[in-house]
């Protein structure tokens, strides 16, 4: 529901930003407006979720807590 709600904004935005467009009859949801509507969707239980790898550069081993035994198996 939310995803094609969100399809619909991104088709009026499409139907306003080509005037053409706008000038059918009948206005349709086309694969690129739910594509868009993925591009930036972020679900409500990641929403106070930070991603200090992407804000604050590479992240490496020290960065992960504990678990040393299942890091060095990992690495190995």
């Amino acid at each position: 529901e939310i995803l094609v709600d969100r399809a619909v904004h991104a088709a009026v935005g499409r139907v306003v930003s080509h005037p053409a467009i706008g000038k059918q009859e009948k206005a349709f949801l086309i694969m690129e407006d739910f594509l868009q509507a993925m591009n930036d969707f972020l679900p409500v239980a990641m929403r106070d979720i930070t991603k200090p790898g992407l804000e604050g550069g590479r992240l490496g081993w020290e960065d992960v807590g504990g678990l040393s035994e299942i890091q060095n198996a990992i690495q190995e």
